[in-house]
């Protein structure tokens, strides 16, 4: 019988951290999701007028970071129901497999009045990477680091890669997912609970970082980058700023 994976021993308690953040995801998916079926936004080539600033502005800010925070916040959510489950002496992965199965008919019904249902892409990923839970942490690591070196590769791809680009795009979009279970794995949000208020003064750092990722952006734009050139920059830059957004959100949770 396999022993309780790593540090995740302590699953019992509710999270109120991951509840917080979850909540702030699903609300800034909302947010994207009104603007982008409201008025659809691109990456113009440059910042012609005021229509053009709030396009820069939200593909920078907010596309695809709440997704980005919400695929991770599942992974660790994937993780923490196997720990429990497997504390409770249950068969975790059958367990696992009978709601996964729920929640792809779910998705499926969804699908036929929503065509940009996400469930099903959730269900079936996680049914790629649930495995993980079975390997040691540093297998879990060495995982992390070859789908990391793969995201960044497919940020510098034509689009036209072909095989490579599509494993390349497939590792892009599995990354959040196994990095929420290895944070979880390790303890790593009840970490951040626990700290509370002598965390939250250190806001300001992940504030900075998004600070500079947007004048970085505002620079390249400037210094004559075309619209390709920008998406790059906003795909290579949107996991590191969706970390930042989590790191704010936490402090600000620990505070208030």
């Amino acid at each position: 019988m396999l022993c309780a994976r790593d540090a995740t021993l302590n699953t019992y308690r509710r999270n109120t951290l991951l509840d917080t953040v979850r909540g702030a995801a699903l609300c800034g998916i909302v947010f994207i999701n009104a603007a982008y079926y409201s008025a659809p936004t691109s990456v113009p080539g440059e910042l012609s007028n005021v229509e053009s600033l709030v396009s820069h502005a939200w593909s920078l800010l907010f596309a695809g970071k709440f997704f980005t925070l919400f695929s991770f916040l599942f992974g660790a959510g994937l993780q923490i129901f196997l720990a429990r489950s497997q504390l409770r002496h249950e068969r975790f992965f059958f367990r696992y497999l009978r709601r996964a199965c729920g929640l792809y008919a779910l998705g499926t019904l969804h699908s036929l009045v929503w065509p940009s249902d996400i469930i099903v892409g959730y269900v079936t990923i996680s049914l790629l990477i649930m495995w993980l839970y079975l390997v040691s942490l540093n297998q879990l690591k060495l995982t992390l680091v070859g789908l990391f070196t793969a995201s960044v590769s497919v940020t510098l791809l034509p689009a036209d890669s072909g095989l490579f680009g599509f494993v390349a795009g497939t590792a892009y979009k599995v990354l959040p997912f196994v990095a929420g279970m290895y944070v979880a794995r390790i303890n790593g949000f009840e970490y951040l609970a626990a700290q509370g208020r002598r965390l939250a003064k250190y806001w300001v750092i992940p504030g900075v970082v998004i600070v500079g990722f947007v004048a970085g952006y505002v620079g390249w734009i400037m210094s004559g980058a075309t619209a390709s050139q920008a998406n790059a920059y906003i795909n290579l830059t949107g996991y590191p700023m969706a970390v930042c957004y989590f790191l704010v959100l936490a402090c600000m949770g620990a505070i208030f």
